[in-house]
């Protein structure tokens, strides 16, 4: 695939499927990323509602056109944009109602009751008619330019999160009904699925490969998992109730990143790491917590990549050379931003320095 906002992308995507496949390459895989020089970031007219900012193509091809032509990639960082459409966007398509800010959408709850709720998928659903749209404006936009991220496949514990409230959901956990709600459970892991499948048709018919929002590409598909709800959960209501849908929407997958959000998070490690396909952790502390680099999680880093996987992590330039110090460079993959392309060059030469002093 060529891409003409990365003309050595053939090579970057030989190391990214070199990382996927578990190998090292020497250092750790990085999406490096900086201004280009000479970028030109042209005033853009405002859309005239939130609901525009979010869902009009008019609005938001350009906006992500614009971001794409001024960055520079380096390392493994893929020109890439994602279709974005906020929080839980696929609850959207199940019936609830999005509700627009200026950060992100979220959706109003809306079953009361899973016993009379049927999940299904609306040809006519407003929110996948918009989300069709902006699909199809990417890939007419991007075509030889940059790669289109369509975003994750989405979890079953969030998606009925959204469609009944965190608070309900908590309280049907352990009232019931159980049987019916594991059968909602199952049929909307299924139609999630399908939304993915038929979006990246959609993507494969211009481009080959995946990615999500963390930007991570592979050659064949790939997503970031998450269950923001599980921080609200036992360990024991997630491994019965929320594990076996996200292993088997997983196995359907070629690589997975999971998203561990916050401290409360991580009670249910041992049992994310038997998911099929796992290749990385991202980990994420939460608000108010010392950032993802901080020595207080270096346990929890060692430990992750002590089981076989690698740990993503957003980091600044200044973090990169005590990571090394501490955790092997075929553990990591990097998420960075410099100040210049300059910047960019001269780190990558200097992470290869720090991880060579392992060996």
């Amino acid at each position: 695939m060529r891409l003409s906002y990365r003309p050595d992308w053939d090579e970057a995507l030989e190391r990214l499927e070199r990382w996927w496949a578990g190998e090292s390459l020497g250092r750790p895989a990085m999406s490096l990323t900086t201004p280009k020089d000479g970028a030109q970031w042209e005033t853009l007219p405002e859309p005239p509602s939130l609901w525009d900012y979010w869902t009009n193509p008019d609005y938001v091809i350009p906006r992500m056109e614009r971001s794409v032509r001024n960055t520079a990639w380096f390392a493994e960082a893929c020109p890439v944009e994602w279709v974005n459409m906020g929080a839980i966007a696929q609850a959207g398509l199940l019936g609830t109602r999005p509700v627009c800010h200026p950060t992100t959408v979220w959706h109003e709850p809306f079953v009361e009751d899973w016993e009379t709720y049927e999940p299904h998928l609306d040809p006519d659903n407003e929110w996948w008619l918009a989300k069709k749209r902006l699909i199809e404006a990417f890939l007419e936009t991007a075509d030889g330019k940059w790669f289109v991220a369509v975003g994750e496949l989405a979890d079953v514990g969030d998606i009925m999160s959204a469609l009944r409230g965190p608070a309900r959901l908590c309280m049907d956990l352990i009232e019931g009904p159980r049987e019916r709600m594991l059968e909602v459970r199952d049929r909307i892991a299924r139609l999630m699925l399908e939304v993915y499948e038929r979006v990246t048709g959609m993507v494969n018919a211009h481009m080959p490969g995946t990615s999500t929002w963390l930007r991570v590409y592979h050659p064949g598909r790939t997503t970031t998992s998450q269950c923001d709800f599980s921080c609200m959960i036992s360990k024991a209501m997630f491994d019965g109730f929320i594990f076996p849908a996200l292993a088997w929407q997983t196995r359907h997958l070629d690589g997975v990143i999971y998203h561990l959000d916050g401290p409360g998070a991580l009670q249910h490690v041992d049992t994310l790491l038997t998911l099929p396909n796992l290749r990385a952790i991202q980990w994420v502390p939460g608000s108010g917590e010392e950032p993802q680099a901080h020595p207080k999680w270096r346990p929890l880093l060692r430990r992750l990549i002590d089981a076989g996987k690698a740990v993503h992590l957003s980091v600044s330039p200044a973090d990169i050379e005590g990571l090394l110090a501490g955790l092997p460079p075929e553990g990591l993959y990097l998420q960075v931003g410099c100040g210049s392309e300059r910047e960019a060059r001269e780190l990558l030469a200097a992470v290869e320095r720090w991880s060579n002093r392992r060996r």
